[in-house]
C-alpha cells in the first residue's frame, strides 16, 4: 500500500506469521488485515505478511488497494461486531532478530502497535462514519495523519518521512532501517524499544500535561466560555437559577433536518481526565485542522487544586458533526463529581464574579461588595433561557456538589446514549462503582417511559504502562472480563469479590430483591442501571502509540453503543431528531427546576410537543384520546374503539361521496384502512398503560407505556420502580384490530343500505342528492348521537382536526368554539359569493341554533391567489408602509388595500405591519404611527449604553437592546390575550389571511399563520398548530418570535411549547418562497395554476454598496454556518442585498423561459427603494433615519403615479371570477359548451362592493375617458403550443382580432353602488378543445387590461377545483410511507392536486403581456344572453 509516493513494505525478523494478528494485538481487537493505519507505518496484507515469516524475509507482492477494501470488508462482515480473539501464535514465528534486545518479537510488536494507533476515522466494524450498518466497501483512508515533517536516518542518512525516534537511543530511525540496523548508545541497558510518533508525541504533551501560565490558562477559559451548555448560577437574591445557554441549538442549528443526534456523557470524579479524554477523541485521529473547540484541560503550572471544568460543557465529534451527518456525536463534559464547594474555574459562578470586579473597577466610586444586577448579564451566545430552581430552599440543596450529583445526572442520564465513567484511581474499584451506581440512581427513578438505557463505558485512565505489562492486558474484552466478569456469568471478575458481604452494594441488592430481581454479580447489577457496560484502560503518558490505540478503541466503544440505541429507539417510534430532542431538553430543565422528584415522562413530552399529524389516521387518534380523557371507559382500550368505530365508518363513507368515489362499501374500505392501523398501533403502543399494580397495593399502578415499559419495568406514577416484568395488557392486544376492523365493515356496509334505500327513485341530480342524503346521514344518525354518548360535543374541540369528519385540518371557528373544515363548512352551511352562512354546528343538536347566522368568508374554488410579501428588515419597514399607502390611494373610492389580498407574508418589522394591517384592520395611516411607535420602544438602548467598552464587555454575544419596552408596547398594540388563529376578528369585513417567518434556536425555519391548513411533507419549514385553544400562540407571541434579530432583542422563550424562537430574518429575510409555499398548501385546488397577483415590497436596498472588509467569525464547525446567518439577517447591506437576490432566485423558478418571462411585469411585481449613499441602507435599528428613510421613499415613488395605476387596475381586476354553472357538455370532446357566470369576489351587500362601485362610476371622470367609456370583460381562447409566438405586445394586436365583450353597463354600476350587489347576464362560449386555455380579461380603460382572478386556464381540465373525482392512487402510495410524511388526510385537504398536462403551454399563456383588443371587437351585449363561437 503506497502513501504519498512511499510504498511502505516492512521486512523483518521477528514478524509473526499468523493471518495478520501479531502477539501486540490485544485480545478481542486484533487488527484485521488492511486495517487503517497511522502515520508510523502502514498495514500489510496477509500475503506480505505470511510471505515474511515463512520464506526467508522475501518480499511479496504488494497489494492494490481494491484487495484492501475488499479484505476489510470481508473481514467486518457478518453480525460480529467485536472481532475474535486471537490465536495462539506458534513459536516458530516469535525467533529473535538480527538485533540483540529483541525479545520473542516483542519489538515487532510494538511497532506493529505503532502502526495502529490511527485506525481510520475511528472506524468501528460493521459500522460506517455516522454510525450506520456498513452497506459497502470502506474506502483507503489517505495518507497517515500525524506525519508531517521528513527526517533524517540516523543509519542511511536519507531525509524522508516516518522517520520515528526510538524511546530508549533517542536517535530517528527510518522504517527500512529500524529492524536490521538499530544502533543503540554506549551504555544503554537492554530492554525493549518502542518507535515513538513526533508529531503524536507533541500532542499528547499539549493534552496531558499542557505547560501553560495562569494568564494563558484564562484566555483558554474565556474561549471556552462558548462551549457551556447549561448552568445553576445564583441571581442577586442568591437564589439559584438553571440557565441554558444556548450551545445545544447553536450546534444542530448547522445540521440537517433529519439528523439524530447522539449524546455520550464524561461524568466521573473531579481530576479524573475527563476533559482530557474528549480532547484525545477529538484530536488524536483527526486529519487537517480542528474545525471544533476542544476543552480545556488544566495547566500543571496553575491552579492546581482547582477543578478546570464547570457546569457542563459540549463538544462535537469533528469526525460525525458535518452538516450532512445523520447520526451527529456530542460529547458533554460534565463538572466533577467530588469537587466540593470549590468553583471550577470554568464556572460561570466564577467567571460573573470576575465580571463584577472588572466592571466596578472600570467605573469609578463602584460598590464592588454589593449585589449587583450584572451576573444576569451573560457573555453568552443568544438563544439563551432561564429558570427559577424552586426546589433549592436549605442550604444543602443550595451547595454546588448537590447540583451536580442530583441535577445533573436526572439530565443527562435520560438522555445520553453512551455514558463514560472516568476514574483514575485502581485501588477503590468498588468505591468507583458505587459512584457509578449512584449517579445513575439519581436518575434511574426520575424518568418514566424512557426509550432506553444509556451504555456504559468505565474508562480507567492513566494506568501504568510499564513493559512488564503484556499487550492483551489492555483489550476492552479482556479488562471488561477482569473488572466485570462474563456476559454469561461463568466468571464474575475482580469487581465482585466479596460481593454480597460488600457494604457498598449492599443496598443496591436490597433494593432489587425488593422488587423480585436477584443480583448474582457487579455486572448484573450494572446491567439494571445501563444497556451494556464495558471496560476500557487507558495508559499513562509514556506510550504514545498504546494510548492512541487505546483511545481509538474507547472511540469504537462509544459508536457500538449509539449503535445500539439508535436501533432500540427507533424500533421504539422514539428517534429524536434535532429539534425533538431540543424540545425534550426545554421539558426536561421546566420539570426539573420546579420538582427534583416527580418523574419526567417522555411519552406525554413527545405528544406535547410533537403534535399527532392532522391526517385521517392521526384525527382519529386524537379522537380516541379525547373520548378516554371524558368517558368512563378509560381503563379499557378496547372499549373505546368499539365506541369510535361506528363514528370512522360514516366518516368514511362522507368523505367517499364528497371525493365521489366509485365502488362499493367494501371496495373503498381497503383505502382507509391503513389510517385505521396506524391510529390503532399508536395508541396501543404509546398511549395505553401497562395494566400491573402491585400486589401489596393495588392501587399503585404501573404507568408505563409499551414503548417504554421494558427499559425499567413497571413504574407507578412517581417514578419508583415496583417489580421487573414485562408490559402486561388485557384490555387491547394486536388480534383486538381484527375486530376493530370488522366492526368498522360491519357499520359501513349499514350506512351504504341506508343511503340507498334514501336514493331511491331520485334520479335526477343523483350526484347532489347522495352528498345531502350521507350528509344528512352521518349528522343524524351518528355524529350527533356519538358525542352525546360520550359526553357532549362541547368536550370535543380540537385546533387541528375536524372532529365533524375527521378528514382535513380545523380551519373556522364557529361560534360554540368548534373549528371545522372547509368541506363540512360548504356541506353544512349556505353557499354565497365570497362566503357562507352556517346557522348551526352540525356537532350540536338542532335546536342549539345561533343567535344569528355565522358568515365566513372564503375564497371561491375557482378564483385565484393573490399574495402581498413583506420583507424585514428593522426601521426601513416604513418605506414598505409609504409604497402600500401610495397604491392604495391609486385605488380612490374608499377601497381598502387589504380586501386585494388572499394572503400576506411578512418577516420581521414586515411581520409587524401585515398583522397590524391583516389581524388588527388598522387603516395604513394608523399603521405608520403604530409601526413608529414600535421601533422606538424595540430599539430601546440598555444601561451603559453610552460607555462603548463597558457595553461591549457586558454584553458581549448578548441582546443590544431592553425586552421589557418591547415586550410592553407588542402587547399594548396587539392585546396580549388574542390568539392568532381564533375566531374572533377586530374588523366586520374579510381580512387576507397572515403568516409570519420565525425560526427556532435549533436552526430551523417556523412560519406562524392565523389560519390552518395541510401539510404535504415537502415544505423546508415547520407549520406548528397546537391542538388545545389555550396553547395557541398569542399574537403579540408572534410579533416578538418574528422580530427576534440575533444580537439585537432577545430571542422568544415560549412557555406553552418550550421552544426558543429567534428572528424570521435568519431564512426568510424575503419570505416570498414561504407566500408562495403557503398558497399552494392553503388553497391546493388552485396550487397547479400561478397566483393572480405577487406583489413583493423590500425595505430597502444599496445597488452599488461601498466595499467592506470580509467579516471574521468566531464560531468554527457547523456552527460557523449559524452565526454567518445570523450576521447576514442582522447586516444591513447583506440583508437587503440576499432578499434582492431572493426575489431574483424565485423569479427564475416560476418562469426558468426568459422568454416568456417578459410578461411577468405584470403578475410578479417588485417594489424596492435605492438608497445609494456611503453606508446604505441605514441599519435596522437607525431610528434616527426615520424622517430621511420616509423622503426618499416618497421622492422616488412620487413620479410612479402610472405603475401604481396599473398595478391597482390589476389588484381590480382580480376581485371577479367565473363560476362554470355545471360540467360542459363534451359531445365528441372535438368541442365544448360551456356555461357560467362572472362574480365578484366582495360578499354581497358589502361597503366593498359599494366602494367598488363608486370606483367603476367615477372611473371617467378620473381618468378623462371618453363618456360613453364602458368597462368590459372579454373572453379569449389561447390554443396550446399556438400562443407565444402569437402574441404581441400591449396594443398592438391585430385589428381584425373579434372576441365577446361582456360590458359593465350604467345598471350595473347603480346596483352596486345602491344595492351592493353585481350582476352579469351568464356567460356562454364554445371551447375548441380539452387542452384549450381561456383568458377572460377585464380591460379597464385604454392601457389596463388585465385577467380576472384564476384566468387565464384549461377550463376543462380546473372545473371541480381541478381535482379529478375517484382518484385515489396518491392515496395508496402516502398510505405507505412512513409517519413523518404521511398527507394531513388521506384525501388530502380540499382533494388532490394534480399536474395537468399541458402545463407549460398554460405558462406561456399566462406570462405573456396582454393588449387591449380593437374598438370594433365583437361585442356580446351585457343586457342578454350570448353565445360566441370562439
Amino acid at each position: 500500500m503506497s502513501f504519498n509516493g512511499h510504498n511502505w513494505n516492512y521486512s523483518g525478523p521477528g514478524r509473526p506469521n499468523n493471518g495478520g494478528r501479531g502477539p501486540s494485538s490485544p485480545a478481542g481487537h486484533t487488527r484485521p488485515v488492511g486495517y487503517a493505519t497511522s502515520s508510523i507505518a502502514p498495514a500489510q496484507s496477509n500475503g506480505q505478511q505470511a510471505a515474511r515469516g515463512s520464506n526467508g524475509g522475501r518480499p511479496a507482492a504488494p497489494r492494490h488497494e481494491g484487495q484492501f477494501a475488499r479484505e476489510r470488508a470481508e473481514f467486518f462482515s457478518g453480525d460480529n461486531v467485536r472481532a475474535p480473539p486471537r490465536q495462539q501464535q506458534p513459536a516458530e514465528t516469535s525467533a529473535a532478530g538480527n538485533h540483540p534486545h529483541h525479545h520473542n518479537g516483542a519489538l515487532s510488536d510494538r511497532l506493529d502497535q505503532a502502526e495502529n494507533h490511527a485506525p481510520e476515522v475511528f472506524s468501528v466494524p460493521g459500522l460506517d462514519a455516522v454510525g450506520e450498518p456498513s452497506a459497502q466497501t470502506v474506502p483507503d483512508p489517505g495518507p497517515p495523519p500525524n506525519i508531517q515533517k521528513k527526517r533524517k536516518c540516523t543509519v542511511c542518512k536519507d531525509v524522508k518521512l516516518g522517520c520515528m525516534l526510538c524511546d530508549t537511543c533517542l536517535v530517528d530511525f527510518c522504517r527500512a532501517c529500524w529492524p536490521d540496523f538499530l544502533l543503540h548508545q554506549p551504555g544503554i541497558v537492554a530492554k525493549p524499544h518502542d518507535p515513538i510518533d513526533r508529531e503524536l508525541e507533541d500532542k499528547l504533551a499539549l493534552i496531558l500535561d499542557p505547560q501553560i501560565q495562569e494568564g494563558d490558562q484564562e484566555a483558554l477559559i474565556d474561549e471556552d466560555e462558548a462551549t457551556a451548555w447549561f448552568a445553576v448560577t445564583k441571581d442577586e437574591l442568591e437564589d439559584l437559577v438553571f440557565r441554558d445557554l444556548g450551545r445545544y441549538g447553536n450546534i444542530v442549528s448547522g445540521l440537517r433536518r433529519k439528523a439524530y443526534p447522539a449524546l455520550v456523557s464524561f461524568v466521573g470524579p473531579t481530576g479524573s481526565g475527563k476533559s482530557a479524554l474528549i480532547k484525545m477523541l477529538m484530536e488524536l485521529n483527526f486529519l487537517g485542522t480542528q474545525p471544533y473547540e476542544t476543552p480545556v484541560v488544566k495547566s500543571a503550572k496553575c491552579f492546581s487544586s482547582i477543578p478546570t471544568s464547570g457546569d457542563v460543557h459540549l463538544f462535537c465529534d469533528p469526525h460525525t458533526c458535518k452538516s450532512d451527518a445523520e447520526r451527529p456525536i456530542l460529547y458533554a463534559d460534565c463538572e466533577g463529581l467530588e469537587g466540593g464547594e470549590r468553583t471550577p474555574l470554568g464556572s460561570r459562578t466564577r467567571r460573573l464574579d470576575k465580571l463584577q470586579k472588572r466592571i466596578s473597577g472600570l467605573m469609578p466610586g463602584a460598590n464592588q461588595e454589593a449585589k449587583t444586577s450584572f451576573p444576569r448579564w451573560d457573555r453568552i451566545t443568544q438563544q439563551t433561557s432561564k429558570r427559577k430552581v424552586k426546589w433549592a430552599n436549605t442550604d444543602r440543596t443550595k451547595r454546588r456538589e448537590f447540583i451536580v450529583s442530583e441535577l445533573y445526572p436526572r439530565i443527562l442520564y435520560p438522555f445520553s446514549d453512551v455514558v463514560v465513567f472516568v476514574l483514575r484511581v485502581t485501588n477503590m474499584l468498588e468505591g468507583v462503582i458505587e459512584k457509578l451506581l449512584k449517579w445513575a440512581t439519581a436518575a434511574l427513578e426520575t424518568s418514566s417511559n424512557q426509550p432506553v438505557l444509556p451504555y456504559a463505558i468505565i474508562a480507567m485512565n492513566s494506568l501504568p504502562n510499564d513493559a512488564g505489562v503484556v499487550d492483551p492486558f489492555w483489550s476492552t474484552d479482556r479488562a471488561t472480563e477482569d473488572i466485570l466478569g462474563k456476559e454469561d456469568g461463568s466468571t464474575l471478575g475482580e469487581a465482585s469479590d466479596g460481593f454480597y458481604q460488600n457494604p457498598k452494594f449492599q443496598p443496591f441488592i436490597k433494593c432489587w430483591r425488593d422488587r423480585g430481581v436477584r443480583v448474582r454479580s457487579v455486572r448484573g447489577l450494572l446491567n439494571l442501571y445501563y444497556s451494556g457496560v464495558r471496560v476500557v484502560r487507558i495508559p499513562q503518558k509514556g506510550r504514545s502509540s498504546l494510548i492512541q490505540t487505546q483511545i481509538s478503541g474507547l472511540y469504537k466503544e462509544i459508536k457500538i453503543g449509539i449503535q445500539q440505541s439508535h436501533e432500540m429507539k427507533r424500533e421504539r417510534r422514539m428517534l429524536m431528531n434535532t429539534a425533538m430532542l431540543q424540545r425534550h431538553l426545554q421539558s426536561a430543565y421546566d420539570h426539573f427546576s420546579n420538582n427534583l422528584e416527580a418523574p419526567f415522562d417522555f411519552v406525554r413530552s413527545t405528544f406535547e410537543h410533537s403534535p399527532i399529524p392532522s391526517d385521517f389516521g392521526g384525527n382519529i387518534l386524537k379522537l380516541i384520546l379525547s373520548i378516554r380523557k371524558q368517558s368512563s371507559v378509560q381503563g379499557n382500550g378496547y372499549s373505546s374503539l368499539r365506541m369510535v368505530a361506528p363514528m370512522i365508518a360514516s366518516c368514511i363513507m362522507l368523505d367517499a361521496v364528497r371525493q365521489q368515489i366509485a365502488g362499493s362499501a367494501l371496495d373503498i374500505l381497503p383505502e382507509y384502512m391503513p389510517s385505521c392501523k396506524d391510529a390503532f398501533q399508536t395508541f396501543f403502543d404509546k398511549h395505553l398503560e401497562c395494566e400491573y399494580s402491585d400486589p401489596a397495593d393495588s392501587n399503585i399502578r404501573c404507568v408505563n407505556s409499551r414503548v417504554g415499559h421494558n427499559t425499567k419495568g413497571h413504574q407507578d406514577s412517581n417514578g419508583k420502580i415496583i417489580s421487573a416484568g414485562k408490559y402486561y395488557v388485557t384490555s387491547l392486544t394486536e388480534e383486538h384490530f381484527e375486530l376493530f376492523q370488522k366492526s368498522i365493515k360491519k357499520h359501513l356496509v349499514l350506512i351504504e343500505h341506508k343511503l340507498k334505500s334514501k336514493l331511491r327513485g331520485n334520479e335526477e341530480r343523483y350526484d347532489e342528492a347522495e352528498r345531502i342524503a350521507i350528509s344528512n346521514i352521518h349528522r343524524d344518525d351518528y355524529m350527533i348521537p356519538f358525542y352525546t354518548s360520550v359526553g357532549g360535543p362541547e368536550h370535543f374541540i380540537s385546533h387541528s382536526a375536524c372532529f365533524v369528519c375527521l378528514v382535513h385540518s380545523a380551519e373556522h371557528h364557529l361560534q360554540c368554539g368548534h373549528v371545522i373544515c372547509t368541506p363540512c363548512l360548504q356541506t353544512y352551511g349556505n353557499p354565497g359569493p365570497g362566503r357562507i352562512a352556517i346557522s348551526c354546528c352540525p356537532m350540536h343538536l338542532g335546536d342549539q341554533v345561533f343567535c344569528r347566522p355565522q358568515f365566513v368568508a372564503i375564497k371561491p374554488p375557482s378564483a385565484g391567489v393573490r399574495l402581498l410579501s413583506l420583507d424585514g428588515g428593522g426601521v426601513r419597514g416604513l418605506t414598505q408602509l409609504i409604497m402600500l399607502e401610495y397604491l392604495e390611494n391609486a385605488l380612490g373610492s374608499g377601497l381598502r388595500l387589504t380586501s386585494f389580498f388572499d394572503l400576506i407574508v411578512g418577516t420581521g418589522t414586515g411581520a409587524h405591519i401585515a398583522l397590524g394591517l391583516a389581524v388588527n384592520d388598522w387603516p395604513i395611516a394608523e399603521c405608520i404611527k403604530m409601526f413608529k411607535i414600535l421601533c422606538r420602544e424595540a430599539f430601546a438602548p440598555r444601561m451603559w449604553g453610552n460607555f462603548p467598552g463597558i457595553q461591549q464587555f457586558i454584553n458581549g454575544k448578548s441582546v443590544k437592546y431592553k425586552t421589557h419596552p418591547l415586550q410592553t408596547a407588542l402587547k399594548a398594540a396587539f392585546s396580549s390575550d388574542d390568539p392568532l388563529f381564533s375566531g374572533t376578528g377586530v374588523s366586520s369585513r374579510p381580512l387576507p389571511k397572515v403568516a409570519v417567518t420565525t425560526s427556532s434556536s435549533v436552526g430551523k425555519a417556523i412560519v406562524l399563520g392565523n389560519y390552518n391548513r395541510g401539510d404535504d411533507g415537502k415544505a423546508e419549514y415547520e407549520f406548528p398548530r397546537c391542538e388545545r385553544p389555550d396553547d395557541e400562540f398569542k399574537t403579540w407571541e408572534a410579533a416578538w418570535a418574528t422580530c427576534a434579530a440575533p444580537g439585537y432583542l432577545k430571542e422568544f422563550s415560549r412557555v406553552a411549547s418550550k421552544d426558543v424562537y429567534l428572528g424570521g430574518g435568519i431564512y426568510h429575510a424575503n419570505p416570498i418562497y414561504v407566500a408562495n409555499s403557503e398558497r399552494k398548501l392553503i388553497w391546493p385546488e388552485v396550487g397547479h395554476l400561478p397566483p393572480d397577483f405577487v406583489l413583493s415590497l423590500g425595505s430597502g436596498y444599496n445597488p452599488k454598496p461601498k466595499e467592506r472588509k470580509p467579516k471574521k467569525f468566531r464560531s468554527r464547525g457547523v456552527a460557523l454556518f449559524t452565526e454567518m446567518l445570523h450576521w447576514k439577517a442582522t447586516d444591513h447591506i447583506e440583508s437587503s442585498a440576499a432578499s434582492e437576490a431572493t426575489w431574483n432566485n424565485w423569479l427564475n423558478t416560476v418562469c426558468p423561459n426568459p422568454d416568456l418571462a417578459q410578461g411577468t411585469e405584470d403578475r410578479y411585481v417588485r417594489l424596492n427603494v435605492k438608497f445609494e449613499g456611503d453606508g446604505d441602507p441605514p441599519h435596522l435599528d437607525d431610528l434616527k433615519s426615520f424622517q430621511r428613510i420616509e423622503d426618499e421613499t416618497r421622492k422616488q415613488f412620487r413620479f410612479r403615479g402610472k405603475q401604481m395605476k396599473l398595478l391597482a387596475d390589476h389588484l381590480i381586476c382580480s376581485t371577479f371570477y367565473f363560476k362554470p354553472d355545471d360540467a360542459p357538455s363534451l359531445g365528441d370532446m372535438s368541442e365544448a359548451y360551456c356555461k357560467g357566470s362572472i362574480i365578484c369576489r366582495f360578499s354581497p351587500h358589502s361597503d366593498e362592493v359599494v366602494n367598488l362601485g363608486k370606483f367603476f362610476r367615477t372611473l371617467n371622470d378620473k381618468r378623462g375617458l371618453d363618456p360613453s367609456w364602458k368597462p368590459y370583460f372579454t373572453v379569449r381562447e389561447k390554443l396550446p403550443g399556438h400562443g407565444l409566438e402569437n402574441q404581441q405586445p400591449r396594443g398592438e394586436r391585430p385589428e381584425n382580432e373579434h372576441v365577446p365583450r361582456i360590458y359593465i353597463s350604467e345598471e350595473t354600476t347603480s346596483q352596486m353602488v345602491t344595492l351592493g350587489n353585481f350582476e352579469l347576464p351568464q356567460v356562454e362560449f364554445f371551447v375548441s378543445s380539452r387542452e384549450a386555455v381561456i383568458e377572460i380579461s377585464l380591460c379597464l380603460d385604454g392601457d389596463s387590461e388585465f385577467p380576472i382572478s384564476g384566468s387565464p386556464c384549461q377550463i376543462l381540465m380546473n372545473i371541480q377545483n381541478g381535482m379529478p373525482f375517484g382518484n385515489l392512487s396518491w392515496r395508496r402510495a402516502r398510505a405507505a410511507s412512513p409517519r413523518e410524511s404521511a398527507p394531513t388526510s388521506p384525501t388530502s385537504d380540499r382533494g388532490e392536486t394534480v399536474k395537468k398536462p399541458s402545463m407549460r403551454n398554460l405558462a406561456a399563456s399566462i406570462l405573456r403581456p396582454r393588449t387591449v383588443p380593437p374598438d370594433d371587437a365583437f361585442e356580446l351585449s351585457a343586457n342578454g344572453n350570448g353565445i360566441a363561437e370562439m
